[in-house]
């Protein structure tokens, strides 16, 4: 996977640095993330066009949740010391989640 191969993307992403520290990377990040939140967006509200998904879901609840799930995993990976297998849990083949 892509970010497997950049940890210093989550670690730039999810620093208290981006967060709160820097306006002008907080406002780069937060326009990569509306970015990459649209484009989500477009391909759910795709599938429910064509009737993959269903249509009476809010594909903006569907996009947050996907978009959450994937920050749950990444910082999951981090807190592990990046041991996580990300593909495996994109899989659900992964190591169960335990307290640290």
């Amino acid at each position: 996977m892509y970010i497997e191969g950049h940890v210093g993307i989550p670690r730039t992403i999810f620093s208290e640095e981006a967060l709160v520290g820097n306006d002008n990377l907080r406002t780069q990040i937060g326009c990569t993330i509306w970015t990459y939140f649209q484009g989500i967006k477009k391909i759910i509200e795709q599938g429910q066009r064509h009737g993959d998904i269903d249509e009476g879901m809010d594909p903006h609840a569907i996009t947050s949740m996907f978009i959450g799930t994937i920050h749950f995993v990444v910082t999951r990976w981090i807190m592990t010391n990046f041991s996580l297998v990300l593909i495996d849990e994109a899989e659900g083949s992964g190591k169960t989640m335990r307290k640290p």
